[in-house]
C-alpha cells in the first residue's frame, strides 16, 4: 500500500520536472515495454535478417510490425527489429527491414538472448 503511493508521487512530481518529464516518460515506456506482462509484439518474437551485408545474418527481436512514417515514405509493409550487440545486450542496431526480408525462427526470446549473450557459443536445437 505505502510502496504503491510512493511511487504515484514520485511518478507525478518527475511529470512535473521541466526537461526531467520527457527523459523519465520515456524511460518508463521502455521500462514497461520490456518489464511488462506482455511482450506480445515487443520483443516477443525472434527474426533473422540479412545484416549488416548480403550474405550476412543477424538475430535479433521483432519489436514492431507498425509500419508507421517509415512504412508509408516506402510504400511497403514494414517491420522494426532490434539487434542486440553479441555479450552486450544493451546496445545494438534498429532496422527497419521490408516485411518478405524477415525470416521469424521458432526460438524463444531467452534462447536468443542466450545464443547473442555467449556470442554464438550456446546455440538453440532446432524445434521440432
Amino acid at each position: 500500500f505505502f510502496g504503491k503511493r510512493a511511487f504515484a508521487l514520485w511518478d507525478r512530481v518527475m511529470h512535473r520536472v521541466p526537461l526531467i518529464n520527457k527523459i523519465y516518460a520515456t524511460l518508463r515506456q521502455i521500462a514497461e515495454l520490456l518489464l511488462g506482462p506482455s511482450r506480445v509484439g515487443s520483443f516477443g518474437k525472434v527474426a533473422i535478417v540479412e545484416f549488416p551485408s548480403p550474405g550476412s545474418w543477424g538475430i535479433g527481436f521483432v519489436t514492431s510490425t507498425a509500419a508507421g512514417e517509415a512504412g508509408q515514405k516506402l510504400e511497403r509493409r514494414v517491420c522494426s527489429i532490434f539487434i542486440p550487440s553479441a555479450v552486450n545486450p544493451t546496445t545494438g542496431f534498429l532496422l527497419v527491414v521490408p516485411e518478405e526480408k524477415v525470416t521469424y525462427l521458432a526460438m524463444t526470446p531467452e534462447q536468443a538472448m542466450k545464443m547473442i549473450v555467449s556470442a554464438g557459443a550456446l546455440v538453440p536445437s532446432p524445434a521440432g
